[in-house]
């Protein structure tokens, strides 16, 4: 009796936290592609750059928050999967970041839909 109970409160656990990751991957995808700005000194250094050590906090608070999927660098660009509500959200997450008010970076935002998403093993 004691092992049917806890198996069913453990199924009962598992469906929970299936239906908890069910509903955080509902939240749709957002790609963001981030260039220099106007005000990217090009005699500098990047991480010299005005605001540049607060805008690798914001990435860095994106990710402890669980609202960056993935992110990376392609040629001078950056790229940026954001996981939020709604595009208000998401542009909300990124208008927190210093460097694109004072111009040192520019961002570029769209809904992304994924048609393959690679394991974590990958």
């Amino acid at each position: 009796m004691i092992r049917m109970l806890a198996a069913a409160l453990m199924i009962v656990f598992a469906l929970s936290l299936a239906g908890k990751v069910e509903a955080q991957d509902a939240q749709p995808l957002y790609a963001v592609e981030i260039s220099v700005g106007e005000n990217w000194d090009t005699s500098l250094p990047p991480n010299e750059q005005a605001y540049f050590a607060e805008h690798s906090a914001n990435i860095r608070k994106l990710r402890e928050d669980g609202n960056l999927r993935m992110g990376g660098r392609y040629a001078d660009k950056g790229l940026l999967i954001l996981r939020a509500a709604d595009q208000a959200a998401a542009q909300a997450l990124l208008d927190a970041d210093p460097s694109f008010a004072a111009g040192t970076f520019q961002y570029q935002l769209h809904p992304f839909r994924a048609f393959h998403w690679p394991d974590e093993a990958d």
